[in-house]
């Protein structure tokens, strides 16, 4: 689970974050303040998306499966953009792998993120 101490771009540690004090609540209301900007704002670009620039009028299954289709990496994007925002980066990353991280193999993620193993390399 990420937690709020990842958040101030990694410089407060657990004694200055702890439960309920003043600098945890602030924490806590920035990262609900986030998610709240990035889920109104994706379900408000979607649908004129789908509707003018594909051309997807409502339907019983092709609405639908595109809805989720754009909705899922959309969300990813404007969720990095607005905690970039918040200065919240380091917080929301670790949200978005985790989010991806159950679709995409373990190895693509690594690659992704920059972490590779010297271990898998031939010599």
């Amino acid at each position: 689970m990420v937690k709020p101490e990842d958040t101030d771009l990694g410089t407060k540690t657990n004694e200055e974050l702890k439960r309920w004090s003043w600098r945890w609540w602030k924490e806590w209301t920035i990262i609900f303040i986030v998610f709240g900007i990035t889920g109104s704002t994706t379900v408000r670009i979607v649908r004129p998306l789908l509707t003018n620039v594909l051309g997807i009028e409502d339907g019983p299954w092709t609405y639908r499966i595109s809805y989720l289709c754009v909705t899922i990496p959309l969300y990813s994007l404007i969720l990095l953009i607005v905690g970039t925002i918040f200065r919240r980066q380091v917080y929301f990353k670790k949200i978005v792998f985790r989010m991806y991280g159950r679709f995409i193999p373990d190895k693509l993620i690594k690659r992704i993120r920059g972490d590779r193993n010297n271990d898998n390399h031939a010599v």
